[in-house]
């Protein structure tokens, strides 16, 4: 392999490192990627960017745990780095999709309170993180029958028609829960 030719000639330059894995996962060769990203971990050169993109290559690999590790990584680094919170959000809840266990409440917290900052450029992001809440409480309160997870569950529902006036998923929550608290 010609990548690995160029690093034993260069040991010095572990950007190297980031660079082949980036074209790896450019050519969708998301192991190879993987495999360089955690070369230059394990030299202790890693930076932000090689935690991030070594998360969005577990993802792609549906590593969703090792992904939640790089993602945390890269967070504890950059906390208010809204994509790498997105991501985390977005692994916790493919492990959790039935949000019973709630792994990805925090993250979606975290995800929309950086996106109010910015409304008009993060709405996208607004309404991924009401949806995910409305469902998240949705789920709570037909487990556990706490009022105060309907009244959530409605709040969420309601900031998310503002958004998305036809959005069916928050229609029909509403609709099922009308009556079920005082």
């Amino acid at each position: 392999d010609t990548s690995d030719i160029a690093i034993t000639i260069d040991k010095r330059n572990t950007d190297l490192y980031s660079k082949i894995a980036k074209e790896y996962t450019s050519l969708k060769k998301f192991e190879l990627a993987v495999d360089y990203y955690e070369k230059k971990i394990s030299l202790n050169k890693a930076i932000f960017n090689d935690y991030y993109e070594l998360g969005k290559a577990y993802l792609n690999l549906k590593e969703y745990d090792k992904a939640d590790t790089c993602f945390g990584t890269a967070v504890i680094q950059k906390p208010d780095h809204i994509n790498a919170v997105m991501y985390r959000a977005q692994g916790r809840s493919i492990v959790d999709s039935t949000s019973e266990k709630g792994l990805a409440k925090p993250y979606y917290e975290k995800l929309l309170a950086l996106s109010l900052a910015d409304s008009a450029k993060f709405s996208k992001y607004i309404s991924i993180s009401y949806d995910y809440l409305r469902f998240y409480f949705y789920k709570q309160y037909l487990i556990n029958k706490k009022c105060a997870d309907l009244k959530n569950c409605v709040v969420y529902c309601d900031k998310l028609l503002v958004i998305e006036p036809k959005n069916e998923a928050a229609i029909e929550s509403k609709k099922a829960l009308v009556g079920k608290c005082p």
